[in-house]
C-alpha cells in the first residue's frame, strides 16, 4: 500500500450504474489508446481545480495550418453554440473508433481538435474508409448537432472527406475536476486521465457490472477520490474482450486503486468510455488473523472480532474511560466501534484517513452492528476516506438502508418536518425528522461528534420546518435509520409564502367564509368536471394539508397539474361536517415554480385519537396492519354514489379504534389499480392503507394504495 495516499473522498457518491447510451449491433473492435506519462500514486490534491482546457503549439509549418478550418467548416466554439439539431460541418482529428457497424455503413467516431472534442454517433461511412481512419487521421464531418442524456454530439453525421495532417491530442489529467461538473464537461469527448481513484463495491458486493449484451457486454465500474466518482463504462465496441483495458475492468476488485484513462463520454453525467486501466494495489488488503467485512457481518453477536479499517471520524475523547466512539471503513462495508478503548496519544493520532487493527467482540444494540468493548491495537499511516452514498431513493425501505448501516450517506432534497433537542442542557444533541415521497428519515446531530463550535451543528439548529435539505452523515441505527449528521446544506423552504399569502396556521385559524389565498404543492386531483370547468385538489405544504373542493381552473391548466406542483389559489374558506377547506369556487390564481411530495404521516396508536388524528387533517397519512372488519352486510366492501363508477366504503380496525375508509372514484376510478385492489377486499385481511385524511363528521380517509400488511 502507498504510504502517500491522501484520498479524502467525502463527497457525494451517484450509486446507479450510468448507462452508454448506445445500442448493441456488431462486434466489438479494438482502438489503440492514446498514450501518456506513466501514473504517479501521489494522491490528488483537494484543492479547487486547476485544469487548463487543452492547449497545442502554434504549426511549425509556414506551407500547411493543419488545423486552418475550410470553407464552410465551423471552429469548436461555432459547433458549441449552434442550436440542436441544426446543420454543422466540422473538420477534426480521429482520436478513437468503435467497431464498424457493415449492415448500416456506420461507426461511432471520437474526434478532437486543439480546441475540444466531437463525438460522432452512428456516423455514414464506407468499410474502405473506416479502415483508413487511424488515431490523427484528419476527416471533414457533416451531420447535425445532437444531445443524448447531456452528451453533445454529431448525429446523423457522413465522414464527407479524409484530409492531409495528423492530431493526437493530449490526455488531460481532470482527477482534481470531478469535484466540478461544469468544469469537467469543458473536456466533453476529449481523451483524459483520471490518477489514483479506488474502485467502490457496488450493491451487489461487486467491483463491476455488465450489460447490453450477453457475448460482448460492456463493462461498468465506479471509481473515487476526493473530489468525488465517477461511473466509468468498458465500451465493448471500443476495447472489447480480446485488449488489455477489457480484461483489466474484469479483474477489478472493491478497493483497488486505480489510474484510469478514457474518452469523456458523458450520460447524466461524466461517464467516460475507459481506453486504459492502471491497477497500483489494494485498500483492503488485511494482515494475517483480520477478518474482511463479510466475516465480520457474518460473525455471532458476543463473538471476539480483529477487523482492520480506516477512521472516517471519530466522536470526542471521554478522559475518564480512556474511551471514544469510532466510524470507520473500508472499501466493502463501514463499522462504527462503540467507547473503543485507546490513550490519548492514539486518538490524537487518528485522523481522518488513518488505518487502524482494532480487536473486541461483535455486538447490537437497538439494530445497530458494532464492535463493542474494543481496543485500539495498532495504527498505520495509510489513508482512505470513503465516498458519501446517494441513498436518497432508498428511504422508505429499512432492509435497503440497513445494507448501508455505518457507512457515510447522503440524502438530497429531503424536507424537514420536525426539530428538537435532547440529552444534555448545555450541549444537547439535535434531533430532526426531513423526508421525501416515499418516507422519513430521524436525523441526529450528534454533539460528541459534530459539536456546538461547528458547522453541522449551527446548520442543524438553524432548521426551519419546511427547510429543503441535503444531509450528510454515518448511517446509524437506532429502531430504524438513524444517522449521525456531519453536514447540512440548505437549499429552499417549500413553505415560501408570497406576499399576501397565508400560512397554513393562518388558514387553518380563519373563520367559515373568510376570503383565503394558499400557496401549496398538488398531492393528488380528482377528474377534471368540464361542465363546471373545477377539478378538486388535495395539496400540502411542510405544516399541512389543504382540500380544495371543485376548483376552478382550465383543461390546460388541470393538465398541467403533476404530483408536487406549486400552485396559488384564492376563495373562500368553508367547513362542511368538520372538513376545512377552500370552498366550491376558489380559483387556481398561478402555476409556480416549485416541487414538493409530502412524505406519508404513519398513524401511530397516540395519533388514533380523534384529536390528535384531527391536527393531520387532509395530509397524506398511513395507517399500518389495519383489520378489515365486516359492513352491515357482512361484506368487506360497500358501493355508493354511482351505479356506473361507485366509490367503495370499507372499515377497519387496529386494537386502537376503527376507521371508515372511502375509494373515491374521482380520485382512484375503476381502472386504477387500487380500485381494483379494494375490490379483492376480504374481511380479516390485514392491510397497509395510504390516503388523504379527509374528513366527515369523523376520519373518512380517501384512499391512494393498499397492499397486504407485512
Amino acid at each position: 500500500m502507498k504510504k502517500a495516499l491522501a484520498l479524502l473522498l467525502s463527497l457525494a457518491m451517484v450509486m446507479g450504474m450510468a448507462a452508454c447510451g448506445n445500442q448493441k449491433e456488431s462486434t466489438p473492435a479494438a482502438t489503440e489508446p492514446v498514450s501518456t506519462a506513466a501514473p504517479t500514486t501521489v494522491a490528488p490534491s483537494t484543492e479547487a481545480p486547476t485544469t487548463e482546457a487543452p492547449t497545442t503549439e502554434a504549426p511549425t509549418t509556414e506551407e500547411v495550418d493543419i488545423f486552418a478550418k475550410g470553407e464552410g467548416v465551423m471552429t469548436y466554439e461555432e459547433f458549441m453554440n449552434t442550436p440542436l439539431m441544426e446543420p454543422v460541418v466540422i473538420e477534426a482529428f480521429v482520436q478513437g473508433k468503435q467497431a464498424y457497424y457493415a449492415a448500416k455503413g456506420t461507426a461511432n467516431v471520437y474526434l478532437a481538435d486543439p480546441d475540444g472534442g466531437y463525438y460522432c454517433y452512428g456516423l455514414t461511412l464506407t468499410q474502405e474508409q473506416f479502415d483508413k481512419l487511424e488515431v490523427g487521421t484528419k476527416v471533414k464531418v457533416s451531420g447535425e448537432k445532437a444531445e443524448y442524456a447531456g452528451e453533445i454530439e454529431v448525429g446523423n453525421g457522413v465522414l464527407e472527406e479524409i484530409e492531409e495532417g495528423s492530431y493526437a491530442a493530449t490526455v488531460m489529467d481532470v482527477t482534481n475536476t470531478i469535484v466540478d461538473l461544469e468544469e469537467l464537461a469543458r473536456f466533453m469527448n476529449l481523451p483524459v486521465a483520471f490518477q489514483t481513484l479506488v474502485v467502490v463495491a457496488q450493491d451487489n458486493g461487486e467491483a463491476i457490472s455488465k450489460k447490453d449484451s450477453d457475448s460482448d457486454p460492456d463493462i461498468y465500474f465506479t471509481a473515487a477520490n476526493a473530489n468525488g466518482s465517477v461511473d466509468f463504462c468498458v465500451e465493448s465496441y471500443l476495447t472489447g474482450p480480446d485488449t488489455d483495458a477489457y480484461k483489466a475492468a474484469e479483474g477489478l476488485k472493491p478497493g483497488d486503486l486505480v489510474t484510469v484513462e478514457g474518452f469523456l463520454y458523458w450520460y447524466n453525467g461524466a461517464n467516460p468510455h475507459v481506453t486504459s486501466i492502471e491497477v497500483v494495489a489494494n485498500i483492503n488488503e488485511k494482515s494475517e488473523g483480520v477478518m474482511t467485512y463479510a466475516e465480520f457481518m457474518a460473525a455471532e453477536m458476543m463473538e471476539p472480532v480483529v477487523i482492520e479499517a480506516y477512521v472516517q471520524n471519530k466522536q470526542a475523547y471521554y478522559e475518564a474511560k480512556q474511551t471514544a466512539s469510532l466510524y470507520l471503513a473500508d472499501a466493502d462495508g463501514a463499522y462504527f466501534c462503540y467507547d473503543c478503548s485507546m490513550t490519548k496519544d492514539q486518538y490524537d493520532e487518528l485522523e481522518p484517513g488513518a488505518k487502524v487493527k482494532i480487536s473486541g467482540e461483535k455486538a447490537e444494540y437497538s439494530g445497530e452492528i458494532e464492535v463493542g468493548a474494543g481496543k485500539v491495537e495498532a495504527i498505520e499511516a495509510d489513508d482512505y476516506v470513503a465516498p458519501a452514498k446517494n441513498v436518497t431513493a432508498l428511504v422508505g425501505d429499512q432492509e435497503a438502508l440497513a445494507a448501508k448501516m455505518n457507512q457515510k450517506v447522503v440524502f438530497k432534497a429531503m424536507v424537514v418536518t420536525e426539530i428538537s433537542k435532547k440529552e444534555s442542557d448545555s450541549d444537547p444533541d439535535i434531533y430532526f425528522t426531513a423526508g421525501n415521497e416515499n418516507g422519513s428519515i430521524s436525523f441526529c446531530v450528534e454533539s460528541y461528534l459534530t459539536g456546538k463550535d461547528t458547522e453541522a451543528y449551527m446548520a442543524g439548529e438553524a432548521l426551519k420546518v419546511g427547510d429543503i435539505v441535503d444531509v450528510e452523515g454515518f448511517l446509524y441505527w437506532y429502531n430504524g435509520a438513524n444517522p449521525h449528521v456531519t453536514a447540512i446544506s440548505l437549499t429552499g423552504n417549500v413553505n415560501d409564502k408570497s406576499e399576501g399569502v397565508m400560512s397554513y396556521e393562518e388558514f387553518a385559524a380563519a373563520e367559515k367564509m373568510a376570503e383565503v389565498t394558499i400557496e401549496a404543492y398538488v398531492q393528488g386531483k380528482q377528474s377534471y368536471y368540464a361542465g363546471n370547468e373545477s377539478a378538486t385538489l388535495y395539496l400540502a405544504d411542510a405544516d399541512g394539508g389543504y382540500f380544495c373542493y371543485n376548483c376552478k381552473m382550465t383543461q390546460e391548466q388541470y393538465d398541467a397539474l403533476e404530483i408536487g406542483t406549486k400552485v396559488r389559489i384564492s376563495g373562500e374558506k368553508d367547513i362542511y361536517n368538520g372538513e376545512q377547506e377552500v370552498g366550491d369556487g376558489g380559483k387556481l390564481e398561478e402555476i409556480l415554480d416549485g416541487n414538493y411530495v409530502a412524505a406519508p404521516v404513519v398513524i401511530s396508536e397516540e395519533l388514533l385519537k380523534e384529536e390528535e388524528i384531527y391536527a393531520l387533517l387532509n395530509r397524506k397519512v398511513i395507517f399500518k396492519n389495519f383489520e378489515i372488519q365486516p359492513q352491515q352486510s357482512g361484506e368487506a366492501i360497500e358501493r355508493k354514489t354511482s351505479d356506473s363508477d361507485p366509490d367503495i366504503y370499507f372499515r377497519a380496525s387496529d386494537r386502537t379504534g376503527t376507521v371508515d375508509f372511502c375509494v373515491e372514484s374521482y380520485l382512484t376510478g375503476a381502472d386504477t389499480d387500487v380500485y381494483k385492489a379494494v375490490e379483492e377486499l376480504k374481511v380479516g385481511d390485514k392491510v397497509d392503507i395510504t390516503c388523504f385524511l379527509y374528513w366527515y363528521n369523523a376520519a373518512n380517509p380517501h384512499v391512494i394504495g393498499i397492499e397486504k400488511a407485512e
